[in-house]
């Protein structure tokens, strides 16, 4: 698993909780039960996902390990925030278990036999949750992978794009070259052409000499 991998399965998880424990204050006894068994699970597996996320910070360099160890605080005070509402709703969990039990059960029964009866309710009432965050489990490996398979094909992209942007960077560079050697060629050429120019003139010169010096011998 990669590291915006584990960062990801990390933050869906805290969003999970969040969201289900929204106003659980307000909500019925049996509701609040349910609540309670769904978020101790969905706790646990963000704790996983927490441990998965450090190992992998731990593989990085060392300025992008600073940057996520920033990010992985902000998530664990998020997460000992929710762990904290999730104290409290056990609680009422808890009181709201102990005034049904001593409701329904026969007062006759041992207090050891009403615990056991609370216990049966709870364990099918966390079976139920456990189904639950098997489907949601099941779809969000399927999101996981979709957006695996997009930032693979970012990552091409921008792979392609290095490729392209090196090839321009030789492309100029090629060119520059190019016109270096045309300037050079050039300024030899015009040295060239200057020289025969200068050779011409000074034929020209020795000859007009030679024929002024024979008009004056004469």
């Amino acid at each position: 698993m990669s590291i915006y991998q584990s960062e990801e399965e990390l933050d869906r998880l805290l969003v999970q909780l969040k969201g289900l424990l929204i106003k659980y204050e307000s909500h019925s006894s049996s509701a609040q039960s349910d609540k309670y068994a769904e978020g101790i699970l969905i706790y646990e597996r963000a704790k996983c996902a927490e441990t998965a996320y450090i190992k992998e910070i731990e593989k990085l360099q060392q300025q992008s390990k600073e940057s996520h160890n920033l990010r992985l605080q902000d998530k664990q005070k998020i997460l000992n925030e929710l762990k904290l509402k999730l104290d409290h709703l056990k609680t009422l969990v808890e009181s709201n278990q102990e005034k049904l039990s001593d409701k329904h059960l026969d007062s006759s029964l041992p207090y050891s036999n009403k615990l056991i009866v609370w216990g049966n309710e709870i364990q099918d009432k966390t079976q139920d949750s456990i189904n639950r965050i098997r489907d949601l489990t099941i779809d969000s490996e399927k999101i996981g992978a979709d957006v695996t398979t997009d930032l693979e094909q970012q990552n091409e992209s921008l792979n392609r794009i290095r490729v392209t942007i090196h090839g321009v960077d030789e492309n100029l560079a090629t060119a520059k070259s190019t016109v270096k050697s045309i300037a050079t060629a050039i300024l030899k050429d015009k040295c060239t052409i200057i020289l025969v120019v200068t050779i011409i003139l000074l034929i020209v010169s020795i000859s007009l000499c030679i024929y002024f010096f024979r008009d004056i011998k004469t």
